[in-house]
């Protein structure tokens, strides 16, 4: 079996920006503004703010064309597995 990871090349600019940023502040930054034991649950918060991020640094301008993009190439390979609640791990 292939793993998605092992398609990606170890010098691809995502892996670099990955191990630049700790982007778990994104949940600190947040965590006041969800109910943790009321509602439904939200897109990991951490997983939103790199798709949006990535979108922003290739130039997708279209929030349609985003979703297309992080479905076809970024959700699998940098992220842990989808949603969570309340954008917790």
């Amino acid at each position: 079996m292939v793993a998605i990871n092992q398609l990606v090349p170890k010098d691809h600019l995502l892996r670099k920006i990955y191990r630049a940023i700790d982007f778990s502040f994104i949940r600190e930054k947040v965590a006041r503004l969800y109910c943790p034991d009321n509602g439904r649950p939200t897109l990991d918060l951490e997983i939103l703010f790199k798709i949006l991020f990535i979108g922003y640094l290739v130039g997708i301008r279209s929030e349609r064309q985003l979703v297309l993009e992080s479905r076809l190439a970024f959700w699998g390979l940098y992220s842990d597995g989808g949603c969570r609640a309340g954008g917790k791990k």
